[in-house]
């Protein structure tokens, strides 16, 4: 009676604690009054207090976009600085619910690792910033220099390969954080400092005293999609963060923007109207308001909006979006219909 009385009561605790993980992000977050982003400080592009103290940034503005879902508030939301090495610790000690902007996981991290990849966000390219050097017209040029990484990293690994391709007689270098290794760079230990385009060209334009000392080579060293991570134990954030990031990328491909969205009535195409709350009970079984969507496309943008805001046309990098176009319009950011 004993073994059996033992055995129902690990079963239910299992199974409680299975239904536990499943909620308890949405329930945390509602219950705090506010969602916690992790973002890279160090990369401009993602996150940045401005000189009026506001918060900015691609990452931002996709946290915004989740306040507005759950609370039907955009800036009920906290940005804590974190980066690849950090994102996990956090996430376990539930510092931050969600983690935006980090790269892949290598499969040797990931196999045991407690967090989960979301569909990317974005699209990089790993490229290089060199000090100038008088008649260099090549890497070939730069024979015996090292090149900054970042230690353990893809960007490490795709670096060694480039230099075994072409035959360059360059040395990796490689540091703990991608901040020690731009402190490198301006300390003269190496001449070359590789990482994403986007945070490159951020580091160059903000960051460097002297823009005749340095400059972004055109040269690509590897593609790099970046991606939001969890916990892989909250299945329901999982899901409800996938979509309402798909909501945004949703509106763009319909159209739908910060412009126009208060005049955008009488759709009569069955994903648009469970996008903008007319059919609310789609939303509602995410337990997020039925008429989000509209709040955030009127304050924070669809998702073309948001880039060329923050990385794009109206930002001070003027990124082309290439890959981050719409799978619609010839990029690789993906969609699905809300049905």
């Amino acid at each position: 009676m004993k073994l059996k009385l033992f055995i129902f009561s690990a079963l239910f605790i299992s199974l409680a604690g299975e239904a536990f993980a499943d909620n308890v992000g949405i329930r945390f977050i509602n219950g705090r009054g506010k969602i916690r982003c992790g973002a890279n400080m160090s990369d401009k592009t993602y996150a940045l207090k401005d000189e009026d103290g506001f918060m900015r940034g691609f990452a931002v503005d996709l946290c915004k976009t989740i306040a507005t879902a759950i609370f039907d508030d955009s800036e009920r939301y906290e940005i804590v600085d974190a980066n690849d090495r950090t994102m996990e610790g956090l996430l376990n000690a539930d510092k931050i619910d969600i983690m935006i902007g980090a790269n892949a996981l290598p499969a040797s991290q990931d196999i045991h690792d407690k967090i989960y990849a979301l569909s990317p966000i974005l699209y990089d390219k790993q490229t290089l910033l060199i000090k100038k050097k008088e008649g260099a017209k090549s890497l070939k040029d730069y024979g015996g220099e090292k090149v900054c990484t970042v230690l353990d990293s893809y960007e490490t690994y795709n670096m060694k390969k480039y230099i075994e391709t072409y035959k360059l007689e360059l040395n990796v270098l490689p540091f703990k954080t991608q901040a020690q290794a731009k402190t490198g760079l301006l300390l003269n230990r190496c001449a070359i400092l590789t990482g994403d385009s986007i945070y490159l060209k951020a580091l160059y334009k903000n960051a460097l005293n002297s823009k005749d000392t340095f400059e972004i080579v055109p040269e690509h060293i590897a593609a790099k999609p970046m991606y939001a991570y969890v916990r892989k134990d909250n299945l329901k954030l999982q899901t409800t963060v996938e979509w309402i990031f798909n909501a945004i990328k949703l509106a763009e491909d319909m159209s739908i923007n910060s412009k126009n969205i208060d005049v955008f009535i009488g759709e009569k195409d069955d994903s648009a109207q469970n996008l903008l709350g007319d059919n609310p009970k789609l939303w509602e079984k995410f337990e997020l308001r039925p008429t989000w969507v509209r709040k955030s496309i009127k304050e924070v943008g669809n998702y073309g909006e948001i880039y060329e805001r923050n990385i794009g046309q109206e930002s001070d990098y003027k990124l082309e979006r290439n890959e981050n176009k719409l799978i619609t319009n010839g990029g690789l950011i993906t969609l699905r219909p809300f049905l």
